[in-house]
């Protein structure tokens, strides 16, 4: 289970529609005001935990990260005609390489072939989707990055029960990553210990 993540806002009000219409309506020119979020965020990580590569009294700054998106189920991805953490991904990745943190976006998790995408109404059913879904993909943890470095950075739009990001975690630390933590746009606040930055 991760152990702490951090998100941009909480997911509601205008934030809530902003991200919706992003996702799930094509409003592509967002991405510019969420990748600049995110790399914020990221930057408030950052200074929260000291200089790259030194210890301080909350966490040690991985010298190199791989940038981990959660991922979309084939359905969602030809609905939507993209990944819409494809652009936010790339440009964190960008932007903690000019940090001076080395990063690669590799995509480690894949959403399993043949699984149905159901609505789901509580944390747990949300769980037990994500556990018969969320695997890893043997493909890229085989590539070049993967093998350099197994320090891992998950992001994703939203977090409502946390159901999906602890799985991408759980999936990563059974394959021998390490979940330094997890970056959000948004989430709504639960027991999962999301922090707004």
């Amino acid at each position: 289970m991760l152990r702490s993540g951090f998100a941009c806002a909480l997911y509601r009000g205008v934030v809530r529609n902003a991200i919706l219409n992003w996702k799930d309506h094509g409003d592509e020119e967002c991405d510019g005001v969420f990748i600049a979020t995110l790399n914020r965020l990221f930057d408030d990580l950052l200074a929260g935990c000291g200089r790259v590569g030194e210890h301080s009294p909350d966490a040690v700054i991985p010298r190199e990260v791989l940038i981990v998106s959660a991922p979309s189920s084939a359905s969602s991805l030809h609905a939507r005609g993209r990944s819409q953490l494809a652009p936010l991904a790339k440009a964190l990745c960008a932007h903690a390489n000019a940090r001076g943190v080395r990063a690669a976006v590799v995509p480690l998790l894949i959403v399993r072939a043949n699984s149905k995408s159901v609505e789901t109404n509580g944390a747990d059913q949300r769980a037990q989707r994500a556990r018969r879904t969320i695997c890893i993909n043997e493909r890229a943890i085989h590539a070049e990055e993967t093998e350099a470095c197994r320090t891992v950075i998950l992001i994703d739009d939203i977090v409502t029960t946390g159901a999906t990001i602890n799985r991408c975690a759980t999936v990563l630390t059974e394959h021998g990553y390490t979940v330094f933590t997890a970056l959000a746009l948004a989430y709504t606040p639960s027991k999962h210990g999301y922090m707004v930055a």
